[in-house]
């Protein structure tokens, strides 16, 4: 499984990440927080079904754990994800939807 992770957005204590699996669109999202005292939290959407597997989600988290974030790690008990799976509903913003 190979992961490209796109970076939508950050701020000095979070990021988001749009993966995208194999080459596949986004496939899931992906939230991490910064916290004060060194940990980091994730939170892991799976957006395709085809992902949402025991298997499949540990290989995404091992992959986020070495890639995103060499200097934590879930084994050392400073990083932590809760993984949910879902769908995007849509973007709601004070700006107008452009076609």
């Amino acid at each position: 499984m190979k992961i490209q992770f796109t970076r939508a957005l950050r701020t000095s204590s979070s990021e988001r990440y749009l993966l995208h699996i194999d080459g596949n669109g986004d496939d899931a999202a992906l939230e991490l927080h910064y916290l004060d005292d060194g940990t980091v939290a994730g939170t892991l959407i799976i957006l395709d079904k085809q992902y949402a597997g025991k298997d499949q989600v540990a290989t995404i988290v091992e992959q986020i754990d070495r890639l995103l974030l060499p200097s934590v790690t879930v084994d050392s008990g400073m990083l932590s994800f809760t993984v949910v799976k879902g769908s995007v509903i849509g973007t709601f913003s004070a700006q107008e939807e452009t076609s």
